[in-house]
C-alpha cells in the first residue's frame, strides 16, 4: 500500500497494565478496508501508540475517528473496573 497519509495516537494510562488490557481490547477487530488503511497498535510503558498509514486522508481520518470512539469507551470500562477493585 503506498501510504499518502499517517498518523500516530498516543494514549497514556495510568498504569501499563491498564494499556495492555486496552491494547486487547481494542486489537481484536480487523480494519474494514485493509487494502486501503493499515493499523498498528503495541504498547510501551504505560501508553498504547496506535499507528495508522493510510492511501487517502479522509479512510485516515475515519479509522483515526473510529479509534478514539472505541478507546474513549475502553477507557470508561477501565475506570469503572478501577473504581469498583476500590471498594
Amino acid at each position: 500500500m503506498t501510504c499518502r497519509a499517517c498518523s500516530e495516537i498516543v494514549l497514556t494510562f495510568g498504569s501499563s497494565d491498564a494499556a495492555v488490557h486496552a491494547l486487547a481490547t481494542l486489537n481484536v477487530d480487523a480494519e474494514i478496508s485493509p487494502d486501503k488503511i493499515t493499523k498498528e497498535l503495541r504498547v510501551q510503558g504505560n501508553q498504547l501508540i496506535a499507528q495508522f498509514w493510510a492511501n487517502e486522508i479522509r479512510m485516515l481520518r475515519a479509522a483515526a475517528s473510529s479509534f478514539y470512539d472505541m478507546a474513549l469507551v475502553v477507557t470508561r470500562v477501565l475506570l469503572e473496573f478501577d473504581d469498583l477493585e476500590g471498594l
